[in-house]
């Protein structure tokens, strides 16, 4: 095997490339900006959103109508529709 002796003159010029001069580490650090100003995130709600937040009623009837239906089920007198029911799920599963 053949040795080249300038392999081992390249390998250190090579190291001594990598680390840089002093000046080149000025340079790299002048480049770095000093502040970094990013954007804030924002949230924009619709008009209808806005509505729906302040539409209470419906919520009221909802949880009214649910009251109901647990006193009734408590109570044991709670009666489903059960051809309404199968009538609805036909409906869900069959795309009608």
């Amino acid at each position: 095997m053949k040795v080249n002796p300038y392999q081992a003159a390249q390998a250190s010029t090579y190291t001594k490339r990598s680390e840089g001069t002093s000046s080149e580490k000025q340079i790299h650090q002048q480049e770095e900006p000093k502040s970094v100003h990013r954007a804030k995130d924002t949230i924009d709600i619709s008009n209808e959103a806005k509505t729906m937040q302040t539409q209470r009623s419906y919520d009221d009837e909802r949880q009214t109508k649910l009251a109901d239906l647990k006193q009734q089920i408590e109570k044991g007198t709670y009666e489903a529709d059960l051809s309404l029911t199968a009538k609805k799920m036909l409906a869900f599963w069959t795309d009608k």
